[in-house]
């Protein structure tokens, strides 16, 4: 599995317009996010919940997990916990992102998609990897559970 890093830096002095993420070294766009919900036409930005931050919350959890229901269902709480407290520099792994998502997977409402997860007696960071990774291809497979998502 590819190693997955998003990186972002506030220039000082500040740059105005957008500010640019990368993942793994290549500009990581809004757009795909923006046509899942459009908070910012201006794209990215952080250290504060308002719509850039909110923008890049999505962004980055619809990339690290290729789920609109998951990005939509944990964007805000992501935005508001992690996205409003980052400094002018940070760096941010797509596992890191996982993790944060395993820890609160039940923010989302019955019948969503991590449902399944809650049905297992014990979940790993791993585990949670392997169910992303399978929910984008199609296949859901946790241990000793078999879902499908069609």
């Amino acid at each position: 599995m590819e190693k997955v890093v998003y990186h972002g830096s506030k220039s000082i002095p500040a740059t105005a317009g957008p500010l640019p993420v990368y993942r793994n070294g290549k500009e990581l766009s809004p757009q795909r996010s923006q046509c899942v919900r459009n908070h910012s036409p201006d794209g990215f930005e952080w250290g504060y919940p308002g719509s850039g931050p909110s923008q890049l919350a999505l962004a980055l959890l619809l990339d690290a997990t290729n789920s609109e229901t998951i990005a939509q269902g944990y964007y805000q709480e992501f935005n508001y916990t992690v996205i409003a407290a980052l400094g002018n520099a940070w760096t941010m792994t797509r596992e890191e992102i996982w993790n944060w998502l395993l820890a609160h997977f039940s923010l989302l409402p019955p019948g969503e998609l991590p449902d399944v997860l809650h049905q297992a007696e014990k979940v790993t960071s791993a585990d949670f990897a392997k169910y992303i990774l399978a929910w984008s291809e199609g296949d859901v497979v946790l241990p000793g559970k078999a879902v499908d998502n069609g």
